[in-house]
């Protein structure tokens, strides 16, 4: 389904070459009074605004970058359009959309806005906030098994069995630095699972 939101809200983007923020674009759209069926102030209104708005710029993010081969940047903290008249785009940024996948994938499924109720905006909220406040444990993990926090799942799952096929202590390894590499993939485990469910 298209965004009837889609034009109006490039045009807004289109006044500012340095980019723009989410937060911008949604008090924009308030201003034209095109969330009156939104204008609660609860969580559920402000994901739902939330969620229109990201809708919006991953569809024409596809369709530009298909079409005219212009670059819809989103990220957390600006929104930019780049034109690439003189190969300025670089193989890493158009990379990006791919590696959004996930991520545009959900915001493009107009079920994930029609299956979120209040519940479960406070559930997502509450996961993102319980991974806010362990950033500190999941650095320690990483550390652990001796990797990068930039490092996938499947990276560090190799690197558990490696780590836990050394120190197990049936092969014997100490009991301790076992258990403590268990507990740090178990700790990245989660932290990737509540990253997934927000």
């Amino acid at each position: 389904m298209y965004n009837p939101l889609a034009t109006e809200i490039l045009s807004f983007i289109n006044q500012y070459p340095d980019g723009t923020t989410e937060y911008e674009i949604i008090k924009h759209l308030e201003n034209l009074q095109l969330f009156q069926d939104l204008a609660a102030e609860d969580e559920l209104a402000l994901f739902q605004k939330h969620f229109i708005v990201m809708n919006s710029l991953y569809q024409l993010q596809a369709d530009m970058w298909r079409d005219d081969n212009i670059f819809l940047d989103i990220s957390s903290v600006r929104v930019r359009l780049i034109i690439d008249n003189q190969g300025e785009i670089a193989d890493s940024t158009v990379k990006s959309i791919s590696d959004n996948s996930a991520l545009s994938g959900y915001y493009l499924d107009w079920e994930n806005f029609k299956s979120t109720d209040q519940e479960k905006v406070l559930e997502m909220l509450n996961g993102f906030w319980q991974l806010f406040y362990n950033q500190d444990k999941i650095s320690g993990a990483y550390q652990t098994l001796d990797l990068s926090m930039s490092e996938p799942l499947e990276i560090v799952t190799k690197q558990y069995r490696k780590l836990a096929a050394i120190h197990h202590p049936d092969k014997g390894g100490d009991r301790d630095n076992f258990i403590a590499i268990r507990q740090a993939y178990e700790v990245i485990k989660q932290s990737n699972k509540s990253v997934r469910d927000i």
